[in-house]
């Protein structure tokens, strides 16, 4: 267990060093020991764990008696990691660290530091590692992809929206504002019915479905907005090893892939179901038959 000092016990007592190191031995996760300089700055490395040594690259003997920060490039520190204060929290801090192998591949780690006093009175670092190397490839994939997104949306020279489920808008582009004659601000929370001519509005009322037109063959998609299936229902027959359809969201995640597009009996047309759980908004629907290809903007309630 740990006090409010940061120190690990056993049983109320100091954890004697060869329980402290046949705990570490037996964890999954990547765990370093380092003794404590008499000036409390972080000395040299007296054990490291399977784990470890596979994240970091090395062998055990390769590690032991180096310097703990002697393992992580200096490129891109984020916070040192040199002297360990137990008054400052109750936590054990945390630290963003780069590990650069032999084979110059760079790992990113979180690395969270607790102080531990064995039994001898003696203190210790007790260093564990976390591989977060994909997921802050995910985060900047995600973050690329937003800015594309965002900069498909305000530089289309056509009137770009979103909208909620009952039909206000909640994004709009400036050639939107422009060409609507509002300003952004007033068309924000609009209902999409006020900015459609009156006699037009019954006409709306009724489209329930959006067509892409592929040569002489018709691709009709319904119903828009969709609850629980979309249909694909083309006017002639096709030959369905030509065709190619996807479903994303509205930031480019894929969420239904051709497989997921069943033909049904008349050889006429595509069903995808169980669609209840996607969240509401806007999907995009990629439709390619043989060499050309479109795509249909879908409303899920």
């Amino acid at each position: 267990m740990e006090d409010t000092n940061g120190y690990i016990h056993s049983g109320g007592n100091s954890i004697r060093t060869s329980d402290l190191l046949t705990l570490i031995n037996s964890m999954s996760s990547a765990m370093i020991l380092v003794k404590l300089d008499i000036d409390d700055t972080a000395g040299n490395i007296i054990c490291v764990n399977k784990s470890a040594t596979k994240l970091i690259g090395k062998q055990a003997r390769e590690l032991l008696n180096e310097s703990a920060d002697s393992i992580f490039s200096r490129d891109g520190i984020t916070l040192p990691m040199n002297k360990y204060n137990s008054t400052e929290s109750s936590n054990p801090p945390s630290y963003l660290k780069k590990i650069v192998r032999e084979n110059e591949e760079v790992v990113n780690v979180e690395v969270e530091s607790t102080l531990v006093q064995v039994e001898s009175g003696e203190q210790y670092l007790l260093y564990t590692l976390k591989d977060i190397t994909e997921e802050m490839k995910l985060q900047k994939r995600l973050e690329t992809s937003l800015k594309q997104f965002e900069s498909l949306f305000q530089n289309n020279p056509d009137v770009t929206f979103s909208i909620n489920p009952v039909g206000a808008l909640t994004n709009i582009n400036a050639a939107g504002a422009r060409i609507l004659e509002y300003s952004i601000q007033e068309l924000i929370g609009m209902s999409f019915r006020d900015l459609i001519a009156t006699e037009d509005v019954e006409i709306t009322d009724n489209v329930n479905s959006t067509e892409l037109k592929f040569g002489g063959n018709t691709a009709t998609i319904f119903p828009n907005p969709f609850d629980d299936e979309i249909n694909i229902s083309f006017s002639k027959l096709v030959n369905f090893n030509s065709v190619s359809v996807s479903l994303k969201n509205s930031i480019g995640t894929l969420i239904l892939e051709n497989s997921d597009f069943v033909v049904q009996s008349d050889n006429r047309s595509l069903k995808a179901i169980g669609l209840t759980g996607l969240a509401s908004g806007t999907y995009i629907l990629n439709l390619s038959v043989g060499n050309k290809s479109d795509t249909a903007i879908l409303i899920k309630n």
